[in-house]
Formats: C-alpha cells, sequence, structure tokens
C-alpha cells in the first residue's frame, strides 16, 4: 500500500495556475481504474482543430514527438475519438478538461479502460505526420495495483515544514504480514521497483528499527523522524515524498 504524495517545504507551497501552454493530471499516481482527470491550456494562437490528447509510455517521448500507438486519446475539441468538421473554432478555446474512466466516450487505442500497471504521460498531440509532434506534455505518473481490502496509508498532512516529524496512520487489516514496515522514498520513485534502502523506515509493530515484538498491529500509527534515518539524513529534505507499506522484514 502506499500513501498520497506528501511535500516538505520551508514554508506552505504557494498555490498556482497554469500559465501559458500546460497539460497535467490532477494527481500523481492512480491505482488500476482510478478515473484520471486531465486539464490542458494554451495560448489561441498555437490553437489548432485536430490536436488531441494522447497518454502514453513514459518512454515513449523522443526529441519532441510520439509515435503511432498511443495508450489512449480523444480529441482536444470533442472529447471523443470523432473529429467533427463543424467544430472548427480556431482561436475561440485555450483550455479543457476530460476524464478517463469506465464511462462513454471510448478513449481506448493500444489499451482500453482501465489504464494498466505503468508509468505514463500525457501530451498535448498535433495531428501531423509520423512521429506527431508533441505540444507540450504532464508531468509522469504512474498507475499502481489496487491494495488488498483492508489496506491503507495515510500521512497526517499533505505538507510539512522541514523537520517536522512525519506522522503515518495506517490500516493492515486486510492480509497482515509479521515484520512489515513503513518506508519513505521520493514520489517519482517506480512503485514496482522501489531502490533499496529506503529513505527513512519504521517497522509497525513497534514504531522504530527493533523487530523485537512478538505480533503486529493491524492499525496504527507510525512516526518517522531522526530515529528513521536509513540512507538519508534527518531532517526530510524540502520536495515531495511517498510512503509505501512494505510486506516483508527490512
Amino acid at each position: 500500500s502506499q500513501s498520497p504524495i506528501g511535500t516538505i517545504s520551508p514554508t506552505a507551497p504557494p498555490s498556482q495556475s497554469p500559465i501559458g501552454t500546460g497539460i497535467m493530471t490532477d494527481k500523481t499516481s492512480y491505482t488500476v481504474g482510478e478515473p484520471i482527470e486531465i486539464s490542458w491550456s494554451y495560448p489561441q494562437k498555437l490553437t489548432i482543430s485536430a490536436d488531441w490528447i494522447g497518454i502514453y509510455e513514459d518512454a515513449s517521448l523522443s526529441q519532441g514527438t510520439v509515435p503511432i500507438g498511443s495508450e489512449m486519446w480523444v480529441y482536444a475539441k470533442s472529447l471523443t475519438q470523432t473529429f467533427v468538421e463543424g467544430q472548427r473554432t480556431e482561436g475561440r478555446w485555450t483550455s479543457g478538461m476530460v476524464t478517463f474512466d469506465e464511462n462513454p466516450p471510448d478513449e481506448g487505442r493500444s489499451q482500453s479502460w482501465p489504464l494498466g500497471i505503468g508509468t505514463y504521460q500525457v501530451h498535448i498531440i498535433r495531428d501531423a505526420d509520423v512521429p506527431y509532434p508533441v505540444v507540450v506534455s504532464s508531468p509522469v505518473f504512474t498507475v499502481t495495483p489496487e491494495p488488498p481490502s483492508g489496506t491503507s496509508l495515510t500521512v497526517s498532512k499533505t505538507a510539512y515544514t522541514e523537520g517536522e516529524d512525519i506522522l503515518i496512520d495506517f490500516d493492515y487489516s486486510g492480509n497482515p504480514v509479521l515484520g512489515a514496515w513503513i518506508g519513505m522514498w521520493p514520489a517519482d520513485s517506480d512503485p514496482q521497483a522501489l531502490p533499496s534502502p529506503s529513505a527513512y523506515w519504521n517497522y509497525i509493530c513497534s514504531d522504530s528499527q527493533s523487530s523485537a515484538c512478538d505480533a503486529h498491529p493491524t492499525a496504527g500509527v507510525v512516526t518517522l523522524n531522526a530515529d528513521s534515518e536509513e540512507s538519508w539524513s534527518w531532517p526530510l529534505t524540502c520536495g515531495s515524498w511517498r510512503a509505501y507499506l512494505i510486506p516483508s522484514g527490512a
């Protein structure tokens, strides 16, 4: 199981609105089957009627282009896979939003819904000769397996100041394993191949790095702080982080 992303910053991060050209997903990580909300914005002079929104595996972008074979896609103007000639309204729109999910329309191409486990980017793509030119790309996002029922992690806050203890609530009643622990990694780490060692970690049974416990709790709180150091020194550096529950010994 994994937590929502938490950020460490000297002060509370300011809110930002997209300026000029941009495309983004509403989250940086989804479980399989979770709706993916995509929003974009770009200046009127860049607008082309046949532009489309395409999800690709994150390694697909090369020298500003992508090949044939998006995972999923829709036209940016019709929000479907149908281009309607009467919708040619150059310059009248600069932003939009679409949600890829189980509901119509069908966004499928190489994949049908739900989007499979993996690491992806979404692009605004120009309908031109192959390879297709990309107008702008989103940050990478991941799709991860759905955790077992009864398993969850929640950080106490989504933003911390540098040096604050990180409190993580866990529910491990679904399929508990003795020796399970909670670790912290940079948010851009691949959840399917987390590097070893983690930045910080504690066993859930002792809320420390001691495994001297006979049983394991099925729910509780783990606190990551200076006593939880592994490959990083405390305090946690400014940036985006994610906590994972690992069902094995450290």
